[in-house]
């Protein structure tokens, strides 16, 4: 019985994330261009369903199991199954949408999902405490979520309830999976590099107190995706007091552990990527803070742009940069030749680009202007992304194989 991750597995998640990209090209391709073989709803609910299970979830996961030296039996079993059921679920709603088959398949990568987390929270006990409760925080917001997903899904193939249902468990599942899932996911691995000595010293406990903060601040935070309901005066401002919860509390954490993670972290490659992440992480909290109030609530929920711009943010510059530097870090990944370089530079312009443009054409919606060629730059970018990222995946097979 083998209780630890396999390597090939850290050049399976990196070939899902060129699968992402290729899978949005064909979205953006199909905006400035026909491809009726294809519906652009279905290539979407595939796009967004890898790109959260085959990258951000397996890649956390693996990063996690591998930093805190896990072992966890039959993990590679559950890791095929799940990968599997992503791979069958990707096919089935890019084929045939939300559909029994696809809910079907759903339900069947759902299984080593919930599997992995049980195991997760068995094998944990012994990591520091402050990685440890903020892992928990995920993993426990990461089965929320999927309870969002799964009513969903049952929902888009047996519609119930109208477009206000189907919004608020979309936002639901975006919520908790971002704020929740993702963010505290992320944060156990940075935790985990603050030093042992601080373990029981006014420093950890401070910086405890904060997590609790923002662990318990992320629920009610919910309601900052309802504004567009125009819910009560009671609930905006419960949702207002946790934004702003979360934004001095993730301040007061970043300025406890700056230098700590600045004196752990040594490859510049990671420091420059962490800095991007760390600004789209800042960018998104001060957003999601400005949504309290009724100008920018407008804002926020006013063009499909600006929404889409807001969760690339999050999944391509706060958690797709933070986890590819941190590949980098542990040495999975490596970028010691100049085609890697140049592979991951074409990658990371293409996501500061890709932000840039559809900030552009969400302000040319706002002011009414016209910005008819932006869907072109954006599939040309999406194009540039998807290069980058399989000339980067063919180097890091080279070097797997180099003597």
């Amino acid at each position: 019985m083998n209780n630890t991750l396999y390597k090939n597995w850290r050049y399976i998640i990196l070939l899902n994330l060129a699968l992402v990209a290729l899978v949005g090209v064909l979205m953006r391709y199909k905006i400035v261009a026909p491809l009726p073989e294809l519906a652009q709803h279905n290539l979407m609910h595939g796009h967004s369903f890898f790109a959260f299970g085959a990258w951000a979830s397996m890649a956390i996961f693996y990063q996690i199991i591998t930093y805190f030296k896990l072992t966890i039996p039959y993990i590679n079993r559950w890791f095929t199954w799940y990968y599997f059921g992503l791979l069958v679920c990707l096919i089935a709603l890019v084929l045939f949408g939300y559909s029994p088959i696809s809910l079907l398949s759903i339900v069947h990568a759902e299984i080593p999902l919930f599997a992995l987390v049980f195991l997760l929270f068995k094998s944990i006990a012994n990591i520091q405490l402050l990685p440890k409760i903020a892992l928990k925080a995920g993993l426990i917001y990461l089965i929320v979520a999927q309870l969002g997903f799964l009513f969903l899904s049952y929902r888009m193939v047996y519609p119930v309830g109208g477009q206000q249902i189907y919004l608020s468990t979309l936002y639901f599942y975006l919520h908790f999976s971002y704020n929740g899932w993702f963010f505290f996911g992320i944060f156990s691995l940075v935790l985990g590099l603050i030093d042992r000595k601080n373990e029981g010293t006014k420093k950890e406990k401070s910086v405890l107190r904060a997590i609790w903060v923002m662990a318990i601040s992320a629920a009610p935070a919910y309601l900052l995706s309802l504004l567009w309901l125009k819910i009560g005066l009671i609930y905006r401002t419960i949702a207002g007091l946790s934004a702003f919860l979360q934004l001095f509390a993730f301040l007061f954490i970043a300025l406890s552990i700056f230098k700590t993670i600045k004196k752990n972290i040594h490859l510049k490659v990671t420091k420059v990527l962490w800095l991007f992440s760390l600004m789209a992480l800042s960018i998104k909290l001060l957003l999601q803070t400005f949504s309290v109030f009724p100008l920018f609530e407008t804002i926020a929920f006013a063009h499909r742009a600006i929404i889409i711009g807001y969760i690339h943010l999050v999944l391509l510059g706060f958690v797709t940069l933070f986890l590819i530097g941190n590949f980098i870090q542990i040495k999975h990944w490596v970028v010691t030749t100049t085609k890697a370089r140049i592979a991951l530079g074409i990658v990371v312009v293409g996501i500061l680009l890709n932000e840039l443009f559809l900030f552009l054409q969400g302000l040319s919606a706002l002011t009414l202007k016209s910005f008819s060629a932006a869907n072109f730059y954006l599939f040309c970018i999406a194009l540039s992304i998807l290069i980058g990222l399989f000339a980067f995946y063919v180097q890091q097979l080279k070097d797997k194989i180099r003597p």
